[in-house]
């Protein structure tokens, strides 16, 4: 990810957070309704929900298997394979559908990662002193520095494309910008006079970490969730393609479109139809996260 894009990222999540603080009870109990009600929003779900269902209920409808070959390299859409064969004879649909939920799982996984202790480094930084705060965030500078995919490349082929490696590096990767992105959401709830009040009643800092500042940058949280998903779906997908993905003949959407880019001219599908599903899932969560800033901000407008 570029640093004009964690810029962005970055304010967009301090806007909600800004945002969320100011929010009155009620707002905040019709922020679903008012995601939804906005075009990007309810487009953003749908097309989440529908990738989604494919990923997890996919695998029990293929009509074939998804990793032996029942015909010819490369057949066009038929009655029997409607979405063709690839380049090795396997029915195409019982692969898009057999391999999507290891991309959707692997995301997941790594952005929970990431935000869970990227927001636990963020909030410690703030509370600390001047040589605490250097302390956790420079070792972080440090390995923001390496874009994403060089590192995913550089862990997996020293230690082996095992998947617990792949959602490891990915959390990694990220775990820079969540700090960052928390550790400036928690600076502006540290003045804050109830936080100063808790302060000099002698709380430790566990308790004003867990007690005061987590719970009041939970907008930014929320938000940082989505935008780092949505890079995890393509950072995953793309590793899959250059060959860090389960292993063969295993079905992956990254790997499915590597394998048959050499077909792709008679038989698009092979390479289409995955490409569609990462794009859309990818799509749908940066619409939903979108809509959801928006309707925090109209909330307070209100």
């Amino acid at each position: 990810m570029s640093a004009l894009d964690d810029m962005a990222a970055t304010q967009l999540s301090l806007d909600v957070q800004q945002s969320a603080a100011q929010m009155p009870g009620l707002a905040r109990r019709s922020l679903l309704r008012a995601t939804f009600r906005q075009g990007k929003g309810g487009l953003g779900a749908a097309l989440v929900l529908v990738i989604v269902a494919v990923a997890v209920l996919g695998p029990l409808v293929a009509p074939d298997s998804a990793t032996l070959s029942s015909a010819a390299p490369y057949m066009p859409p038929s009655a029997g394979h409607l979405l063709g064969t690839d380049d090795v004879g396997r029915d195409v649909l019982s692969r898009v559908l057999d391999g999507g939920y290891v991309i959707l799982a692997l995301a997941a996984i790594a952005t929970a990662a990431a935000i869970m202790v990227g927001a636990l480094l963020g909030c410690l930084a703030a509370s600390a002193s001047r040589a605490g705060d250097e302390a956790v965030m420079r070792p972080l500078d440090v390995l923001m520095s390496f874009p994403l995919i060089v590192l995913g490349m550089l862990f997996l082929s020293v230690l082996g494309d095992h998947l617990w490696l792949i959602a490891l590096t990915v959390a990694l990767g990220h775990l820079p910008h969540v700090a960052r992105t928390s550790r400036a959401a928690a600076l502006s709830v540290k003045d804050r006079e109830f936080v100063q009040y808790a302060s000099a009643l002698g709380e430790s800092r566990p308790r004003l970490i867990f007690g005061e500042l987590l719970p009041n940058i939970l907008g930014v949280v929320l938000v940082e969730f989505g935008i780092r998903l949505g890079y995890s779906i393509g950072v995953v997908a793309a590793l899959g393609f250059i060959g860090f993905g389960p292993p063969p003949p295993a079905p992956d959407w990254g790997g499915m479109i590597s394998e048959n880019l050499q077909g792709m001219l008679g038989q698009p599908w092979a390479v289409v139809a995955p490409m569609a599903c990462v794009a859309l899932l990818a799509l749908g969560v940066n619409f939903l996260t979108d809509a959801i800033s928006k309707a925090v901000s109209g909330a307070v407008r209100g």
